[in-house]
């Protein structure tokens, strides 16, 4: 028994040596040639490594070295399986074979862990690969990476990129999480199972491709430009270019948005603003986030094309340096953007009072105020409001064409190109004042398709307007009177206006010689007599009847009349008028006889 164990001892000794100097050997030429391997992870034979370490922490140091130099990287799995590889730094050359066959094994890319592949590699049924925070798997060009149904991908805070050339195929449900990313540059990535982004993960494409059978369900952030000819379901953002950048995230088979999905379009020129092509249908909720690059006047956009849709998606739309509004038509949801201009009116009437039916004008001044970086375009057009009772109204304005008076209303247009901070040359509405008293207002309204803000789109001027009215008596009467006997005298009231006057009163003093019989005509009463109201061009006549009772020491009888009214009157020297009468006879015996 001990002779057996001596011997197999010293066989085992003897093995070793011989296993240290080829190893030995291998290792010196291994530091002068670094040729990529193909490396098969079982639980019995796990990758060599110098910064490769087991879930115990071991490191495996085989006489090869590092992964990617020359033949001879030989490892064994000493610690049993499952196995977790843990690639804790960066491993400093591609290799072109990495397959992983072991159920239950996990390869674990931590922080500074950073692996390469050039070549074909696997992950059978139940196998991990985890890509943790500060920890990079990359596809390189020529590099496919199989995921079998029933393994997994889990870019947990990691990044992993398929670059050009590079092919990612995922047969097994995978995810990207807290702060991961999954970075299509260039390469394919094909999807056979669901994927999902959840809300801190991110798919990101540059320039690369997606194709598939499945499913894409995003929590998280998808961005980028390139193909993603998979279905998508967007319970996340979706950010074609990325913030700040525009893109396409074109062939969509289909597209459904739920209402806590976002998609987000930046727009700047006619042709370089946010676009996601839907080969299939669309299903529409969520929201639709509309924000501008450096947009050009006038721009429209098509973000969305779509098979078919159904439903919309809410819209916040920017309102400032232009209002954007949204429409949909059954293959496309279309943007315009109209550019925002604040334009106000300003009015101002004349100073104080104004006499009726007297020349009166009012300005117009319309203003950019802007926020927008163009000048207004198209038509701007201010609709003038008349006061009631004004006539022989009329605008005019340098570049202003106005038409006549309509239905109390002017219309004046311009086609004037206006920058901000600039105004329109004024526009000037002229009338005749309203022959009643009391205040009048002006309106003025402007409108155009630029103005965003319409809450200064209106100018007033009130004005005073002070009745007046022009009233004018005239008495006529006999020459000569004969004593005893009826004269009769007309008193005629004009009103030569503006203004109607109210509360008319006519008055009358005789001299001595003269006695008041009675009135007739516009009074029937004596005097004073109450005519009411005499409006602009009125006359009424008071016939008088006196009777020359007692002659004056100069045998003339004299009869004045006066006018008054609770009008202002701006010509008092034609409110009153007088007539003389000579006595020159008497009846005597039913015979008139000189009183000479």
């Amino acid at each position: 028994m001990n002779t057996r164990i001596g011997s197999s001892e010293s066989l085992r000794r003897l093995v070793l040596l011989v296993f240290a100097i080829f190893a030995f050997f291998v290792s010196a030429a291994a530091s002068a040639t670094c040729t990529s391997q193909t490396y098969n992870v079982t639980s019995f034979a796990p990758p060599p490594l110098g910064n490769w370490t087991d879930i115990s922490g071991a490191v495996w140091s085989p006489a090869g070295g590092f992964p990617g130099c020359s033949s001879g990287d030989v490892a064994q799995d000493f610690n049993g399986s499952p196995t977790t590889l843990i690639i804790n730094s960066v491993i400093p050359n591609p290799i072109i074979g990495f397959n992983v066959t072991c159920a239950g094994c996990t390869v674990d890319i931590q922080s500074g862990g950073s692996l390469t592949l050039a070549g074909a590699g696997s992950f059978g049924s139940g196998t991990t690969i985890i890509v943790e925070p500060g920890g990079t798997l990359t596809i390189a060009s020529g590099g496919t990476l199989t995921f079998a149904s029933g393994s997994s991908l889990s870019v947990n805070g990691g990044i992993a990129d398929v670059q050009s050339g590079g092919s990612l195929v995922l047969n097994g449900s995978s995810t990207v999480t807290n702060g991961g990313t999954l970075l299509i540059e260039g390469g394919n990535w094909t999807v056979n199972n669901v994927f999902t982004v959840q809300s801190t993960g991110t798919i990101e494409l540059d320039g690369g491709s997606v194709d598939g059978t499945n499913l894409i369900n995003n929590n998280g952030l998808i961005k980028g430009s390139g193909t993603l000819n998979v279905s998508v379901n967007n319970n996340g953002r979706i950010a074609p270019g990325g913030d700040g950048a525009t893109g396409v995230l074109s062939h969509l088979a289909s597209f459904s948005q739920t209402g806590d999905g976002v998609l987000d379009i930046e727009l700047a020129d006619a042709s370089n603003y946010d676009q996601v092509t839907v080969d299939g249908g669309a299903t529409l909720a969520g929201t639709l986030n509309v924000t501008f690059l450096a947009p050009s006047l006038g721009t429209s956009w098509t973000p969305l094309t779509f098979g078919s849709h159904t439903g919309e998606m809410p819209a916040l739309l920017p309102t400032a340096p232009k209002v954007v509004y949204a429409s949909y038509t059954s293959t496309e949801l279309d943007l315009t953007a109209v550019l925002v201009n604040d334009l106000s009116v300003a009015m101002a009437g004349p100073p104080g009072s104004v006499v009726a039916g007297s020349a009166i004008s009012y300005t117009v001044d319309v203003s950019n105020l802007g926020p927008g970086p163009d000048p207004t375009r198209g038509t701007t057009t201010v609709i003038d409001s008349l006061p009631s009772g004004i006539t022989g109204a009329s605008a005019s304005g340098s570049g202003w064409n106005c038409g006549a008076p309509s239905s109390g209303l002017i219309t004046c247009t311009s086609t004037a190109a206006v920058a901000n901070g600039d105004a329109f040359p004024t526009l000037t509405v002229s009338m005749t004042a309203p022959i009643n008293g009391g205040s009048v207002t002006n309106l003025a309204v402007v409108s155009s398709s630029d103005d965003n803000n319409n809450a200064n789109d209106f100018g007033s001027a009130t004005t005073t307007v002070a009745a007046q009215s022009d009233l004018a008596i005239t008495v006529n009467g006999p020459a000569v009177g004969i004593l005893g006997r009826s004269n009769t005298y007309t008193f005629t009231v004009t009103n030569n206006g503006p203004s109607p006057a109210t509360g008319t009163t006519v008055g009358s003093t005789a001299s001595s010689g003269l006695s008041f019989l009675s009135n007739s005509g516009d009074c029937a009463t004596a005097f004073p007599c109450s005519l009411g109201a005499l409006y602009p061009g009125q006359s009424m006549t008071i016939v008088a009847e006196y009777v020359v009772i007692d002659p004056p020491p100069d045998a003339t009888a004299t009869l004045a009349g006066s006018v008054a009214s609770g009008v202002a009157d701006p010509n008092t020297a034609n409110n009153s008028s007088s007539v003389n009468t000579l006595a020159d006879g008497i009846f005597i015996d039913g015979f008139e006889r000189s009183l000479e």
